[in-house]
C-alpha cells in the first residue's frame, strides 16, 4: 500500500473515531449533572482527533495532486529539449510530493529524483544526473533544478513549470545559472 492509500485510509478512520466520540460526549453530557471531569475528557480527545484530522487531509490533498505530475514532459533546459517521465511519486511530509523518473529515451541512464512542495508556491525541486565521457573514463554530471508551477487563469494551459539550473560534474567544477522550463504532455 502506498502512502496516499495509508492516508485516505487514515482519514476515514479518524472521522470514525470522531463520530463515535461525539456520541459519547452527547451520553456523558445527557448524564452529567455537575462539573464533568469525564465529558472534558472526551472534548479533550475530539479536539485532538479534530486536530490529526486536519493534517492527514492536508496530505490527502497533497496527495491528489500527484497524478498531474505523472507522466510525460517535455523539458527545455537552456535550448536543449528532453523527453522527461516522471514515473514514481509519493506523499513525503504535509507539503509535499517525491517525485522520480528518468530522461527518454535513455531509459533510466539519465535518472530524475527530486520534489513538488506544496507549502511554497508549487515549487519543484529535481536532480539530473547523466554521464559523459568514455566507458573507460566516465564524468557524472549533475544538474539541480529550481522551478516554480506558471498560473493558468484560464484553465486551459498545460501544467508548466519553468526556473533555473545549475551544473557540476564530479570534481565540483560548476556552471550556471542557467533557464529551463518544462511543460506536461
Amino acid at each position: 500500500m502506498s502512502v496516499c492509500e495509508t492516508v485516505y485510509q487514515e482519514v476515514l478512520q479518524l472521522q470514525g473515531q470522531i463520530r463515535t466520540k461525539q456520541k459519547a460526549l452527547e451520553r456523558c453530557l445527557d448524564t452529567c449533572t455537575d462539573n464533568c471531569d469525564k465529558c472534558k475528557l472526551i472534548e479533550q480527545e475530539i479536539n485532538k482527533l479534530t486536530e490529526q484530522l486536519g493534517n492527514t487531509e492536508k496530505k490527502q490533498a497533497t496527495c491528489a495532486l500527484l497524478p498531474s505530475l505523472l507522466g510525460s514532459w517535455t523539458l527545455n533546459a537552456n535550448g536543449f529539449v528532453l523527453s522527461v517521465i516522471i514515473n514514481i511519486g509519493d506523499i513525503v511530509d504535509i507539503g509535499g510530493l517525491f517525485l522520480q523518473g528518468f530522461v527518454a529515451p535513455s531509459g533510466g541512464a539519465d535518472s530524475i529524483v527530486g520534489n513538488y512542495n506544496t507549502t511554497q508556491p508549487q515549487q519543484m525541486r529535481f536532480s539530473r544526473t547523466f554521464y559523459v565521457g568514455t566507458l573507460d573514463n566516465p564524468l557524472s554530471i549533475t544538474q539541480q533544478y529550481t522551478g516554480f508551477q506558471f498560473a493558468n487563469p484560464t484553465g486551459t494551459a498545460p501544467l508548466t513549470f519553468a526556473g533555473t539550473f545549475i551544473h557540476s560534474d564530479e570534481h565540483g567544477n560548476s556552471s550556471g545559472p542557467f533557464g529551463w522550463f518544462m511543460i506536461k504532455q
